[in-house]
Parts: structure tokens; C-alpha cells; sequence
């Protein structure tokens, strides 16, 4: 999976002890109604208080946040994290902190959570979102990256029948 490109997102949950936590399995389930998807492992404290609390924020890092990535990454860092977490963050409408300067942010309610081997599957229903002009941090091959608009190349669109042709077969 280290080859598999990816949106580097903090999840975090409110609560007593505001907890938070890097994740890159994160998904858009449906747009009707608005649900996001994300699996995260069982061990992980804010796993476990995100099912407590019933409601969670998918913060999507910018460019220039990879030292957040890093510090939500990390087990050891706990006390800080919290300190953040209380301190820099907005209180989002259903409590949850939302991070600053992020491309975008995503407020849900625990819908539903699946437990499939190490990980947790919740699905969350969105309850509120908002949204920046910002370049998005990537994680892909163990690093944090970006790209500029400048050096976002676009393929050519495929034709149907060009592929078909190409490939030999036909799709009738």
C-alpha cells in the first residue's frame, strides 16, 4: 500500500479528552445522504473515543501541515496532541475540534462501525463541511509531498471506441 497515493487527513473527536489521530483510509461513501468512510485501528485511543462520543471531524491537511501529520501520527506525542487539540483548534458544531488551515474539514455523526480484523470501518454521516483554495499533503511511498497546480498534469480523455481499438475487443 506504500505505492498507493493518498490525502493525508487527521481524524479527531471531542469529548471529555479530546483525542486525534493521522489516517489515510478515508473515503466519500454516498451523497445521499452525504457519508464519508474511514477504517482505523482498533488499538488506537481515538478509535475507541470516537465510538464513545458518536461523532468525528476528517480534517484534510494542506500542503504546509505535514508537521501535524506527523505529530497525530505518533503514540508517544499524546500529551501534546491534546494540548493542540484544546488550545489551536475551532470547536465545530457538534464539538468536535477542527483544525485551522486545513483544504477542507468534514463534521459527521457516527452512523454506523464495522470492526473487520485490526480496523474499525465507521461510517459517518456529514453534519457539517467546509472547504479552502489550498493544495492538499499527499502521503505516498513513506513521505509527505504536494504538487502545485503548475505540476498537476491531466491525461487526454480515452475515447471508447479508441481503447476498443486499441485493445481488440469490442464492448457491443
Amino acid at each position: 500500500m506504500r505505492r498507493f497515493a493518498s490525502s493525508v487527513c487527521v481524524i479527531t473527536t471531542g469529548g471529555p479528552c479530546p483525542s486525534g489521530m493521522t489516517a489515510t483510509s478515508v473515503c466519500s461513501l454516498s451523497t445521499e445522504p452525504a457519508s464519508i468512510l474511514v477504517a482505523l485501528n482498533n488499538g488506537a485511543k481515538t478509535t475507541k473515543a470516537i465510538i464513545e462520543n458518536g461523532s468525528f471531524a476528517l480534517n484534510v491537511l494542506s500542503s504546509g501541515q505535514g508537521c501535524l501529520a506527523k505529530l497525530f501520527s505518533s503514540d508517544a506525542l499524546r500529551l501534546s496532541k491534546t494540548l493542540y487539540l484544546t488550545r489551536k483548534t475551532i470547536v465545530g458544531v457538534t464539538g468536535v475540534p477542527l483544525i485551522r488551515g486545513t483544504c477542507a474539514a468534514m463534521e459527521c455523526r457516527v452512523d454506523e462501525v464495522m470492526a473487520r480484523g485490526s480496523h474499525s470501518i465507521i461510517i459517518g454521516r456529514v453534519v457539517s463541511t467546509s472547504d479552502r483554495n489550498l493544495n492538499p499533503l499527499l502521503y505516498h511511498d513513506g513521505s509527505y509531498g504536494s504538487f502545485s497546480n503548475a505540476d498537476f498534469k491531466t491525461t487526454p480523455p480515452v475515447r471508447a471506441a479508441k481503447l476498443q481499438s486499441d485493445l481488440g475487443f469490442s464492448c457491443g
